[in-house]
């Protein structure tokens, strides 16, 4: 009876040890749906891969792990639950659209957000404001594919500070474009650009519902 007992005891003694070990290592949900926001339109059945990636140095071997994938529902959402990783980088992976330095082992629910088109703000400030008889020309970036600038002529009276929006192609990169007061400075800008450092424009046109905000200080 007492080496039954004994038996027994060894017995749940190694199917204890023989149980398998639950995985503690913490997981995370990107959640995210794509959007064109020019059309208003969501990909649907679109692949999507997220991805880890080491930092791209000279030092260190580059790694890589595909943390999982998913396809985009009727509404363009998708969820990916992924196990913690070491590596620092996060993608976003797709055809319609690639996200960089996303936030790495969190809990993520966003709208990614693709657009051919997007709003410039100009925020127009001055102590002594344009008059009636002033006009601002502001080169911008064209609306239409078959041509790069738009000369915008703004007659005065501006009051101190004046907020004026215009929609542009955002497909462009960064563009450098000059604005001035009159048409004899902006004839001068356009032959001499290089002592017009303050008339200066720079564009880094992203698509909606990102705004370029630009302010121009005169007089």
């Amino acid at each position: 009876m007492r080496l039954l007992l004994y038996g027994l005891i060894l017995s749940l003694v190694v199917l204890t040890n023989c149980k398998p070990q639950e995985d503690s290592t913490p997981q995370f949900t990107f959640k995210g749906q794509i959007l064109n926001a020019t059309t208003n339109e969501v990909p649907v059945g679109l692949s999507v891969t997220l991805q880890a990636t080491s930092s791209p140095d000279l030092f260190t071997k580059f790694k890589k792990e595909i943390l999982g994938t998913a396809i985009t529902d009727s509404m363009g959402r998708f969820s990916i639950t992924y196990k913690k990783t070491s590596l620092p980088i996060l993608t976003l992976l797709s055809q319609f659209l690639t996200y960089n330095d996303l936030p790495i082992n969190k809990n993520v629910d966003t709208i990614f957000y693709r657009s051919t088109k997007g709003t410039i703000s100009f925020i127009l400030t001055a102590i002594n404001p344009l008059k009636i008889e002033d006009t601002l020309y502001l080169a911008i970036p064209a609306l239409d594919i078959g041509k790069d600038v738009t000369l915008e002529k703004i007659s005065g009276p501006f009051p101190q500070k004046k907020i004026i929006q215009y929609r542009t192609l955002t497909d462009r990169g960064s563009l450098q474009y000059f604005w001035a007061i009159g048409y004899t400075q902006w004839d001068s800008v356009m032959r001499f650009s290089h002592l017009y450092s303050k008339n200066k424009l720079i564009y880094n046109m992203r698509g909606d519902p990102y705004i370029d905000t630009i302010k121009i200080k005169y007089r």
